[in-house]
């Protein structure tokens, strides 16, 4: 019980809770968002280990064509 008061319900209040209610997210974000975009990602790097820069740069990209369609 102490792991959840003290570290898991603060975590989701900052990152879950007040992004809601700031509008940063949305309340239908779900799990199965989580999957397709992890799904995306390791597509994107044919489902293998990369060095760190060239991920943080297929990353980028991925985020750049989101923001694009937008």
């Amino acid at each position: 019980m102490l792991y959840f008061e003290n570290r898991l319900l603060p975590f989701l209040n900052d990152h879950v809770k007040k992004p809601v209610k700031q509008g940063k997210i949305t309340s239908t974000w779900t799990n199965n968002n989580c999957e397709s975009a992890n799904h995306v990602l390791k597509s994107a790097i044919n489902w293998k280990m990369q060095d760190l820069p060239k991920f943080i740069n297929t990353l980028y990209n991925i985020v750049k064509g989101e923001q694009e369609e937008r």
